[in-house]
């Protein structure tokens, strides 16, 4: 009787080895529709021209923010991206930063409310003025090399809207199926 239970396993071992698998794989960039995943962020452009308060309004109906730069590897990735993106006759975007509300000189990021301790300026700024808004400018017409300018908040200008990264993802998981035809996927959520 035991070499009975030795063939059945045997014979269920190499039927189950015979089955077909089924992978899936992470293929999320974490990112909202129509945005880019451009480093630590998620970004979209807007050939729209308008000014800052609008552009604030807009960026956050798509549930997103305003762009800040808060690092010289951030402001190196937008500029690849920008170059990239082929909007060479936009010079000027939006960014998230002003002195509203605040005193003159010092400037916030309002997609995070915290100071802005990183201002790589475009030449010749910051000047003096009432104006309380920053915008990315290019001074290089033929390639992305942008810099931050203080200008009047009313200004018809383009603008760039960011996102973080969700942090949930589809994982590599395999499982055995009886019917060739299925699938499973599996999905993790940190």
């Amino acid at each position: 009787m035991l070499w009975h239970k030795v063939f059945f396993c045997a014979v269920l071992s190499l039927l189950f080895g015979q089955l077909p698998q089924v992978s899936s794989k992470d293929v999320n960039s974490g990112c909202k529709t129509n945005f880019t995943r451009v480093g630590d962020k998620c970004l979209i452009s807007s050939i729209q021209t308008t000014n800052w308060y609008e552009a604030d309004r807009n960026c956050r109906s798509l549930g997103a923010e305003l762009l800040s730069v808060q690092t010289p590897t951030q402001l190196e990735e937008i500029n690849q991206w920008l170059s990239n993106l082929g909007q060479s006759y936009m010079h000027n975007f939006w960014t998230s930063g002003n002195s509203l509300g605040g005193k003159n000189g010092t400037y916030f990021w309002q997609s995070t409310g915290k100071e802005a301790t990183y201002l790589p300026w475009a030449g010749g700024q910051p000047q003096p003025t009432i104006t309380n808004c920053l915008m990315l400018v290019s001074s290089d017409i033929f390639m992305a090399y942008y810099r931050l300018w203080v200008f009047s908040c009313e200004a018809s200008i383009a603008y760039i809207c960011e996102h973080q990264p969700q942090n949930s993802t589809i994982s590599t998981t395999t499982r055995i199926c009886l019917n060739p035809a299925s699938f499973e996927v599996v999905q993790v959520i940190n």
